[in-house]
């Protein structure tokens, strides 16, 4: 086993005795090894601020995907109800999953829509106002004017790949596409 070399009392031998003991845990390319930090996939208890390289590893999703916006998740048309969450499936692109979306919405006139994950609690979607009018927050959420206004949204399906979509008006036509995922793995 490589030992730590002693300043002063590894004369002659200092270099040697540190080149065997970084490598240990690095490779030639100065990278770390695989399993050098941690064997296990435990996340690092005593010192937060080491990087456990088999965590990130384990965790990281294993599906990105970015769209060329071909996919259309609701066709142009009408929502069902104003301030009613209403399903859209996207399953058949990222399958029976938990994802992650980023979606395009435009629209053909003024209307402020939200999404959420499918199941969450909630009556209807609520609209906030600092009385200059409807005021969205966040990154489910956004308020257009006028006809081609184009929003991003971000919002997380369920396990089946559900989200759900609500808008203020039901007389706006809206489209929906798929700008692109993370699947949860």
């Amino acid at each position: 086993m490589a030992t730590k070399p002693t300043p002063g009392g590894s004369d002659g031998t200092y270099g040697t005795e540190m080149n065997a003991f970084l490598d240990i845990s690095l490779a030639s390319d100065g990278k770390v090894k695989d399993g050098a930090v941690f064997s296990t996939s435990a996340a690092p208890s005593v010192d937060a601020g080491v990087a456990n390289k088999k965590y990130v590893d384990d965790t990281v999703p294993t599906t990105f995907a970015v769209s060329d916006g071909s996919t259309v998740l609701f066709a142009t048309g009408n929502l069902t109800t104003a301030n009613t969450f209403q399903d859209i499936n996207a399953s058949g692109t990222v399958g029976s999953n938990s994802a992650l979306l980023i979606i395009k919405i435009v629209v053909a006139g003024g209307i402020t829509v939200a999404a959420r994950t499918n199941g969450e609690s909630g009556t209807g979607a609520a609209w906030g106002s600092d009385g200059a009018g409807v005021v969205p927050r966040g990154a489910q959420n956004a308020h257009m004017d006028t006809t081609g206004d184009i929003a991003t949204l971000v919002v997380m399906t369920d396990s089946s790949g559900i989200f759900e979509i609500a808008g203020s008006s039901n007389s706006v036509d809206i489209t929906v596409t798929l700008i692109g995922y993370i699947v949860a793995s």
